[in-house]
C-alpha cells in the first residue's frame, strides 16, 4: 500500500504551473499568448511522455513520434530532436521539460513578465514538475522483480491448501458444527484474508496496467488538455472582462448589498460644534512634583557657572 500510495502522490501536475503563467505574463504584448500555448504544449507533452513509459494503454494509443506529432501535441523538427535518443525514450519527458525552462528563461530576457521575479516564481513549480516526473520513471526502472511476486503468490496458494486440509477435524461426534467436519471456517477465514492481501499487492505492484482497478491514466491525461485548454482562455477574458460591469449590477443579483451599507453613518452636530471649547490643561492637570525629586537632582537644571 504504501508503494501505491507513493506513485499516486509522484503523478505530475500541469494545472498550478498554467494558471500561474497566466497570471504572470503580459496581457497587452501580442506574443504572450503563443509563449503560454508553447509552454502548455510542452507541459503536457511531458507528462504524455512521462507516464507513457509506465502506462501500457497510454503507449499502445501513442505509440510513436508520429502518433504524437499527428494528435498536435508534438512538432516535426522536435520529433528529430527526440528520434536522436531513441534508446534513451525514457529521459525525453525529462528533455522536454529543459525545452519549458528554455523558454521562461527567454521570456525573462524579452520582458514578456510583468515582473522579471516573476520568472523565478514559475521555475520553482517547473523544476517540482521534472521531479516528479523521475520519481515516476524511477518507480518504472525499479520495478518489483516477477520471480518475487510468483514466490508470494506460490506461498499463499500452498499455505491456503495445507490449512484447509490438515486443520481438519477427526474426531466426529465430539465436533458441535456438522459444516466443520468438511470445511474448517477459520483455516478459510485466514486464507482468504491472505488472498485478499495478495491481490491487493499484485495490483499495488503496477497500478498502471490495464486492470479495472488501476489508475485510469488515459482519462486522466484528457482531463489534463481540457483544463489547460480552459486556463488558456483566460486571456480571452481579458478582452471580454464582465467584472467591471457585473460590479456596477451587483444590486440585481442574489447577493446584493443591504441598504444600510451602502449609507454613511451620520455624526450628530453637537460633536461638530466648537462653541464650547475646554483647555487641555485645565481638564487635564499636572501632578505637581514633590520635593524630594528636585532635591535629588530629578529633573533640576542648574546654572552654570
Amino acid at each position: 500500500m504504501q508503494r501505491w500510495w507513493a506513485v499516486y502522490a509522484a503523478i505530475p501536475g500541469t494545472g498550478k504551473i498554467i494558471t500561474l503563467a497566466t497570471f504572470y505574463m503580459q496581457k497587452n504584448n501580442p506574443q504572450t499568448s503563443k509563449w503560454l500555448r508553447t509552454l502548455t504544449r510542452y507541459l503536457i507533452l511531458a507528462w504524455m511522455l512521462t507516464m507513457r513509459t509506465t502506462c501500457r494503454p497510454l503507449r499502445n494509443k501513442y505509440p510513436t513520434l508520429e502518433s504524437m506529432q499527428r494528435a498536435g501535441f508534438l512538432l516535426k523538427h522536435e520529433a528529430e530532436i527526440l528520434a536522436l535518443d531513441e534508446e534513451k525514450n525514457h529521459k525525453w519527458s525529462l528533455r522536454v521539460v529543459n525545452w519549458a525552462l528554455i523558454l521562461v528563461r527567454q521570456a525573462r530576457d524579452e520582458g514578456y513578465f510583468d515582473n522579471p521575479s516573476d520568472a523565478t516564481r514559475l521555475l520553482d513549480p517547473i523544476v517540482a514538475f521534472k521531479k516528479s516526473c523521475s520519481i515516476v520513471l524511477k518507480y518504472q526502472i525499479t520495478a518489483i522483480p516477477l520471480s518475487f511476486v510468483q514466490a508470494v503468490t506460490l506461498t499463499v496458494q500452498i499455505f491456503g491448501l495445507v490449512s484447509l486440509m490438515g486443520k481438519q477435524f477427526v474426531d466426529f461426534p465430539t465436533k458441535l458444527l456438522v459444516i466443520d467436519c468438511y470445511l474448517p471456517i477459520l483455516p478459510a477465514m485466514q486464507y482468504l484474508a491472505y488472498l485478499s492481501w495478495l491481490k491487493l499487492g499484485e495490483v499495488a505492484v503496477n497500478p498502471f496496467g490495464e486492470d479495472d482497478d488501476d489508475f485510469d491514466i488515459i482519462g486522466l491525461f484528457e482531463n489534463h488538455v481540457e483544463l489547460a485548454g480552459d486556463l488558456l482562455k483566460l486571456f480571452e477574458l481579458d478582452q471580454n472582462n464582465p467584472v467591471k460591469e457585473s460590479l456596477e449590477q451587483m444590486n440585481f443579483t442574489l447577493f446584493k448589498l443591504d441598504e444600510k451599507m451602502d449609507q454613511k453613518p451620520e455624526i450628530p452636530s453637537e460633536a461638530l460644534s466648537t462653541s464650547e471649547e475646554i483647555p487641555f490643561m485645565e481638564s487635564n492637570p499636572l501632578p505637581q512634583m514633590s520635593l524630594p525629586l528636585l532635591e535629588c537632582g530629578f529633573f533640576y537644571r542648574g546654572t552654570a557657572e
